[in-house]
């Protein structure tokens, strides 16, 4: 598949090969970029166990500011010495039994085909540093097009524009 997008769209890509979708998507982002990562269910755990618990989905936002707070960890594997019952009593049952599964590696969210993206971002590591004006005109100029570019396919098919943007 990697090989396809690269061959069909000229992009490098990388891949998460896990039993479940959260996992996947985590360890997609071990070994950027054009590379993959396989996670078997043996190794999840250890794996997990001193992740910062915001780099899971939807804990990265106010609802991670929250389980900070309550639950005073930083890293998935302190949050296991919580029984699912404390986190409900703690959060709302709901959030609770979703918290103590998601940090135990346990996701039941399907994947499921998305047809119109959520968010577009273009973004360049540099290396070397740029340590000067030009070489920051240049990646502003080749990111700020791609962007300019998928915005306007965008407002093509779906008459869609942005609410934000970031620089």
């Amino acid at each position: 598949m990697r090989d396809r997008i690269y061959r069909e769209l000229g992009y490098t890509s990388s891949a998460g090969i896990a039993n479940n979708k959260t996992l996947a998507k985590i360890c997609s982002s071990m070994h950027k970029p054009n590379k993959q990562s396989i996670l078997t269910p043996a190794r999840a755990l250890n794996f997990l166990k001193d992740l910062p618990f915001t780099k899971i989905k939807s804990l990265g936002g106010k609802f991670g500011d929250r389980v900070e707070t309550v639950v005073q960890c930083e890293k998935v594997g302190d949050i296991w010495k919580f029984s699912k019952d404390e986190l409900c009593t703690m959060l709302s049952e709901s959030e609770g039994t979703w918290l103590y599964q998601i940090v135990r590696g346990e996701c039941h969210e399907e994947v499921s085909a998305r047809t119109m993206t959520k968010s577009m971002m273009a973004a360049k590591a540099f290396r070397p540093l740029v340590t000067d004006l030009a070489g920051l005109e240049k990646w502003f100029k080749i990111l700020s097009t791609e962007i300019y570019n998928r915005l306007q396919d965008d407002w093509a098919l779906y008459k869609r524009w942005p609410k934000s943007f970031k620089v």
